[in-house]
């Protein structure tokens, strides 16, 4: 997104005077690509990439699977490709394992076409065999190729846990393999190697480990297990053997290991991350001249290291390194055209200059100031940049440099709070919208983050938002809403008012950002693949893309960003790039008033706009305002040096205006007499060359107030320090507090808070306690009573209503406080099994949790800043009032259901800052003196509704102890239904060991939650309100080469789980 939307250059006739500027025409030409030369890093752009083989004349071969072909790269890094998405030969679908013979015959594994075909090195096409089925030579899912002295070829199955082996004319010779964990069985059999002595290993993913076959497939060793430890595998991935038959494995846990050829452990290497070096999914691994080749299909790259794991090279750009990029979200442009991307995977903003090259970069991973959760919008204002930081419910402010200066936002669906902000525009006179996307809204703020308005609701209908995305901004102050998941734009007025909207008569797929210059909208249609150009009523013009990625192409594009010269910048994320587009710069007229005696032939042409505050346009540029603010747009080049200042003046002499920095767009005020004026512009270059006068008439009408009105900051009141900060809620602990100025009230309500709560708790546990001491007499007493009252229930309207209200059974647990019953995020919980074998998982901000794990008997532990496990107070169901089913001890049995999701109490060794700051705002709670009242009066009710209706069944009674029944089921039930989604394959068998991510459908690519479902195929995701997606990664284990994706899952409640079965 970029302030630049705002220029009217479209809406004019041509104005010139002695300077000039670019015109438009429908498409702009490719200019440049950024990063435009990162070190070590030859341009190619890998999508999902599998395997790497070399030939005997150092070219190389990649797979690069999702963009169905091949890449060659030769010794001197000159890059080709060969193939297409097709079923003929010459081309493939999801092309996966790779081989060359010693007479570099080129074996590809044609993964979703289920075949094998041969070429030769210059990629003539030589042979094909295999087809769909699971009969001898037919493959369900193929996924390596390996090529034995005898010309024999060997070909993995993932899906039918087998190896089979060929002739050298394609020919069916035998398999082996069976499903199973036993010698010679497999579960997921992916990458294999092969040795000087014709031995196979075979890379078993789903038991995590290797095994070595000889050429007949007699089993010979196995190396590894399941685990973290030297020697252990958590999912074997590649697999290489070097020439003295050293073994190297890469695992799902970032690690290379390498054995000894008995299989002894010998070393390890790797780091998990996205910069040079790292990794986050060591697909395969291959071996050459002394070097190991890694393929990462996750972060899109082929890496070369020394055997000991050093750097050496990469081919591929997605990386976190400066100028890198991982997933870019948005880009914005300032004054001088300095250009701003939100990189959202490596969290932080990175600046280039007018050229592409980089100069600093700011962020990291966090919600601490300055920090971000995957940044989106970003927009230029008044020398600052303004990020919408998503995960974290917030907007943060910098300036051009990157210093923290402000921010504002919450969680939650209340004004000025948000869910998910996405894209952000700030009009001429400062006011900032906000898309709010999850709370399928646009927010309005003053630049201090005072919230002014909202519009938009969640539906279909005119004016009504399904996820929105960026938001644009024309000369009129109208608002463009890339309205997302309704595959539209639309319009609205400053104020909010619904104006129109429209799609493209080829089809809108998720379009997700909308960028106004001048007279043009450029909307970025991400699912599409292309950029879009449309008049500002909705007429379509002209667009270009599709997917790929050469430099007219893209590979789902998120945002746009415009120059002053309406240039135009797209990021297109997935290829990990911004791409440069320029219009080709045109002559033009002279318009203008001029003085001749001062013309300086040192300047080229170029022109000033005026846009009024009310958006009063007649033609070529405002002539009437009501407002004396408006906004100049300028334009200004010289012929001999940098242009550099410029002086603006209502006085036709400039006399009493003052030289200052040059910029594209200036806030301007006219003189309070309502009058016509004209405004005068110069410029001056670095050499003190003076440009000749420009100007333009505006008349200052004032007949009514203006439709967008300047807010002055509130001033701000400082008070003693006198304690610590609250880091902002609700990510993570704070350890050590920084200065602060002001007192921060809210703490000190939040301590109050906690000791009131402390002392009814406290209260309840004692009346709670009585009340089972007493309650036999009790009990004695209301029975020989019943002879002198009506046989009646009075309990029935308090207690019913308390049963709608008490604490309600779900199938998670919570970790909590014991003393004020809080949940507690986040909490580290880790379970270990007899075996050694090591589950974890964090809670939620909800202290939310649950296991899904073989039966059996399990050490679990629970870690948390400041607290103490297993808790000391909380040492039984009895002396807890209003949690159940608590764990007290290290010990836990998993039943036969295989799910944990006991209550898990943990003592405060000190003050939690996150935790009090939870407490003020009452996010996530429980209030205990609330659950235990009206639990008890529920029960009280319920045990006295069964004793009336012993004495006297009448129908009015019977009738009141079925509701109590009714509302007891509807409140405990859910804790026994199916908590968990399965994951099957297309045999309808359980698919364990897979990689299941939760993805937020605010961004569909961006990591969510990662789950690994266990030896039942057994998942699940614990979520706050929001729409999600179920995203199945293309996974050796599964075979399955497109990802696969589910449909929106609309969570309505703050308390959401996510387990839909899903079937690949």
């Amino acid at each position: 997104m970029c302030p630049k939307r705002f220029l009217l250059f479209g809406l004019i006739a041509s104005f010139f005077s002695s300077l000039a500027f670019a015109a438009d025409s429908d498409l702009p030409a490719y200019e440049r690509t950024t990063p435009s030369s990162i070190p070590n890093t030859t341009q190619v752009y890998l999508y999902a990439p599998r395997d790497i083989v070399f030939d005997s004349d150092g070219n190389i071969f990649i797979s690069d699977a999702s963009n169905h072909r091949l890449v060659k790269i030769t010794s001197d890094q000159t890059i080709t490709t060969f193939g297409s998405q097709g079923a003929t030969h010459g081309k493939f679908n999801f092309p996966h394992g790779l081989f060359l013979d010693s007479s570099d015959k080129l074996y590809v594994v044609d993964t979703t076409n289920k075949r094998v075909e041969k070429y030769s090195s210059s990629l003539v096409y030589e042979m094909t065999f295999g087809s769909a089925g699971t009969g001898d030579g037919q493959f369900s899912s193929p996924g390596d190729v390996v090529v034995d002295s005898a010309g024999y070829v060997y070909v993995t199955d993932i899906v039918l846990n087998r190896v089979m082996k060929f002739e050298p004319d394609g020919d069916y010779s035998a398999k082996w393999g069976t499903t199973g964990s036993g010698n010679g069985q497999f579960s997921s059999p992916g990458r294999m190697a092969i040795d000087s002595d014709d031995k196979i290993y075979v890379s078993d993913y789903s038991n995590s480990r290797v095994q070595r076959f000889t050429s007949s497939g007699v089993h010979e060793l196995s190396i590894g297990s399941y685990g973290t430890g030297d020697g252990e595998l958590v999912y074997s991935l590649g697999v290489a053997v070097d020439e003295d038959d050293n073994i190297y494995i890469s695992e799902g846990g970032a690690r290379v290991q390498k054995f000894n050829s008995s299989g002894v452990y010998q070393s390890k290497w790797g780091t998990l991350g996205n910069s040079n070096g790292d990794h986050e999914s060591a697909y395969s691994i291959v071996l050459n001249g002394g070097y190991l080749y890694m393929v990462d299909n996750t972060i899109n790259r082929v890496t070369k290291f020394t055997l000991a794991g050093g750097f050496v090279y990469k081919w591929g750009l997605m990386g976190g390194e400066n100028g890198e990029f991982y997933n870019p979200a948005g880009a914005c442009l300032d004054g001088n055209d300095t250009l701003y991307v939100s990189d959202g995977e490596t969290h932080r903003v990175q600046k280039f200059d007018g050229a592409g090259n980089f100069i600093s970069t700011w962020g990291s991973e966090g919600s601490g100031d300055g920090q971000f959760s995957y940044p989106q919008g970003c927009f230029f204002y008044d020398n600052k940049i303004f990020v919408t930081d998503m995960s974290n419910d917030r907007v943060q402010v910098f300036d051009t440099s990157g210093n923290y200066l402000s921010q504002w936002g919450s969680s939650g669906a209340g004004n000025g709070q948000f869910n998910g902000p996405i894209g952000i525009v700030v009009s001429p006179t400062g006011r900032v919208y906000v898309s709010d996307s999850n709370n399928n809204r646009v927010q309005e703020f003053t630049t201090a983050g005072v919230y002014v308005n909202k519009f938009g609701e969640s539906g279909s209908g005119d004016g009504q938002l399904d996820t929105p995305y960026n938001l644009g901004m024309d000369g009129y102050g109208h608002i463009y809403v890339a309205d997302t998941y309704n595959n539209r734009i639309q319009k609205f007025t400053a104020g909010g008012v619904y104006i129109s909207q429209w799609d493209h008569s080829g089809g809108m797929d998720e379009p997700q950002d909308v960028d106004v210059y001048g007279s043009y909208v450029y909307v970025t249609d991400t699912y599409n693949h292309m950029i879009k150009k449309f008049t500002l009523s909705g007429t379509y013009l002209a667009g270009w893309g599709a997917l790929g990625s050469s430099t007219s192409q893209f590979n789902y594009p998120y945002a746009t960003a415009i120059t002053s010269s309406g240039n135009i910048y797209v990021v297109d994320t997935f290829n990990n790039r911004i791409l440069y587009y320029e219009y080709p710069a045109v002559s033009g007229g002279d318009d203008d008033e001029e003085d001749e005696d001062d013309e300086d032939d040192n300047f080229s042409k170029g022109k000033l706009v005026i846009n009024s505050s009310d958006g009063t346009i007649d033609g070529s540029s405002a002539t009437t305002t009501k407002s004396p603010y408006i906004r100049l747009y300028l334009r200004a080049s010289g012929d001999v040096a940098k242009v550099e200042q410029m002086k603006i003046s209502t006085k036709s002499d400039l006399s009493e205006a003052s030289w200052e920095s040059y910029r594209t767009t200036k806030d301007y005020k006219l003189p309070d007499v309502l009058a016509g004026y004209t405004v005068y512009v110069r410029f001056k270059d670095t050499k003190g060359n003076v440009s000749d006068k420009i100007s333009r008439g505006i008349n200052y009408t004032g007949d009514s107030v203006p439709a967008l009105v300047i807010v002055p900051e509130l001033p701000r009141i400082e008070v003693e320090v006198t304690e610590p900060p609250v880091e902002i809620f609700p990510k993570g602990d704070v350890q050590q507090p920084k200065p602060h100025i002001g007192k921060p009230m809210g703490n000190i309500l939040a301590l109050s808070a906690e000791k009131l709560v402390g002392f009814f708790t406290s209260l309840g546990v004692g009346i709670s306690t009585a009340a089972l001491s007493v309650s036999p007499l009790l009990f004695t007493g209301l029975l020989s009573s019943l002879s002198t009252i009506p046989y009646i229930n009075p309990w029935a309207l308090p207690s019913l209503i308390s049963g709608f209200f008490r604490k309600k059974d779900h199938p998670w647990g919570v970790v909590y406080d014991s003393k004020n019953k809080q949940p507690l995020d986040p909490v580290v919980l880790t379970l270990t099994s007899a075996a050694g074998k090591v589950i974890q998982t964090v809670t939620d901000m909800y202290g939310r949790y649950q296991f899904l794990v073989e039966p059996g008997t399990y050490t679990i532990s629970a870690r948390k800043t400041s607290y103490l496990f297993p808790s000391a107070k909380i040492t039984s169901q009895l002396v807890e009032p209003v949690y159940s089913d608590i764990l007290t001890a290290t010990e836990v049995v998993v039943p036969t259901s295989g799910k944990l999701d006991l209550n898990i109490p943990m003592d405060a060794l000190a003050s939690n800052w996150n935790q009090l700051e939870k407490i003020r705002r009452g996010i996530g709670g429980t209030n205990p003196v609330f659950a235990f009242v009206t639990t008890i009066a529920y029960y009280a009710g319920l045990v006295w509704s069964i004793v009336v209706i012993t004495k006297s069944p009448t129908p009015t009674n019977i009738f009141i102890s079925i509701i109590f029944l009714l509302l007891f089921i509807y409140r405990t039930l859910e804790a026994y239904v199916k908590s968990w989604g399965v994951i099957k394959n297309h045999a309808g068998k359980f698919v364990p060991g897979c990689i299941v991510r939760l993805v937020n459908s605010v961004a569909p690519e961006f990591r969510g939650q990662v789950s690994v479902a266990d030896y039942k195929g057994r998942y699940n995701f614990l979520v706050e309100k929001g729409n999600y997606q179920i995203r199945v990664d293309s996974q050796p284990a599964l075979g399955v080469i497109k990802s696969f994706i589910s449909s929106t899952i609309p969570i309505k409640k703050a308390f959401g789980r996510i387990g839909r079965d899903l079937k690949l």
